[in-house]
């Protein structure tokens, strides 16, 4: 069976992954900061550095980027 074309429309509005990750941000009490609807970046506090994590989605394409650095403190001061 076919899915209409309003079907179509709202499966698709309801593909942004952005809204899982801010849920799962959450949960785990991360700072982040929802720039935009289609925009996240988180910083998550690890043992030996922190992490700053920058997710964006692009609707037309459908594809979800992922970028990250790791924040290693200086040994030397």
């Amino acid at each position: 069976m076919a899915l209409s074309r309003h079907e179509r429309t709202r499966l698709k509005s309801d593909l942004n992954p952005l809204e899982m990750i801010e849920k799962v941000v959450s949960a785990n009490d991360w700072p982040f900061d929802r720039t935009s609807d289609r925009e996240i970046a988180v910083e998550v506090a690890g043992r030996w550095c922190d992490y700053r994590m920058f997710f964006s989605w692009r609707d037309d394409v459908e594809a979800l980027h992922f970028g990250a650095i790791s924040l290693i403190p200086d040994p030397c001061g």
